[in-house]
């Protein structure tokens, strides 16, 4: 605000807006003071969230290629999905503190930019409780890390939209720095609309003549059609306006 902007901020959650994970994070947007921008943040949609089971079910049945770091050169001979790589590293300690498994027909947890803390496959059974601060992987059950592609999926990329690393790490960073796009769009809609309004707000003025003012008012604009418009102009000046 010290520069001159107003700013406002709100939690959201990406998975009210199409995305298939629970992703919530605090959105801060700013205007400048002499925009005078109404901005109002999107809608939660009310349909129901997007599952792993939409957004990744059709990868079953493609099998992964599995790395600790470097990828093979030629894994795209083995799966014919881009960057479906799955980093294969051991789980440590707080990894397995709580559990890692959402089911088919739920959204994900919140996608990493770290490998070895990705959400696991939904494939697998939910972790055993052990205690507060330990979870245990279910007997001779199979447990793996969700794919770059998966994560990517997850995250609303298409499938054209490709990653190009040599360290599968690299490739989980890049997807889960992200923001996912179509949470990006939800608000990147917003702005555009707050512009655009006040475009049709002054679209029928004609000329504003500025002169030296001493109050620091906010004028009140009136155009034709009786709507108010409201414009600061800072601390030295006044406006006249004439509209068509």
């Amino acid at each position: 605000e010290a520069p001159g902007y107003k700013v406002q901020f709100k939690l959201l959650d990406a998975a009210d807006f199409g995305v298939a994970q629970n992703r919530k994070r605090v959105i801060i947007i700013g205007f400048r003071n002499d925009i005078c921008v109404d901005f109002r943040y999107p809608t939660p949609s009310t349909t129901p969230h997007t599952t792993l089971r939409q957004a990744i079910g059709d990868l079953a049945q493609y099998e992964p290629c599995f790395s600790e770091a470097k990828c093979f050169a030629d894994r795209e001979h083995y799966c014919p999905i881009a960057n479906h790589d799955v980093y294969s590293g051991a789980f440590d300690v707080k990894y397995m503190s709580r559990n890692r498994v959402r089911s088919w027909d739920e959204p994900s947890f919140t996608i990493q930019a770290q490998a070895k803390n990705e959400p696991l496959h939904p494939s697998a059974p939910r972790m055993i409780f052990v205690s507060q601060n330990q979870r245990a992987f279910v007997p001779n059950a199979t447990y793996r890390r969700l794919s770059v592609r998966e994560c990517a999926r997850i995250q609303s990329f298409p499938d054209d939209f490709k990653f190009f690393y040599n360290d599968i790490r690299n490739g989980y960073k890049m997807v889960g720095n992200a923001v996912p796009p179509l949470f990006a769009e939800a608000i990147a809609r917003q702005i555009s609309k707050a512009f655009t309004e006040i475009k049709e707000k002054y679209s029928n003025i004609l000329a504003v003549t500025i002169f030296p003012n001493k109050n620091n008012d906010t004028y009140r604009l009136f155009s034709q059609n009786s709507q108010v418009v409201e414009y600061y102009f800072g601390q030295s000046y006044s406006l006249r306006a004439d509209f068509r």
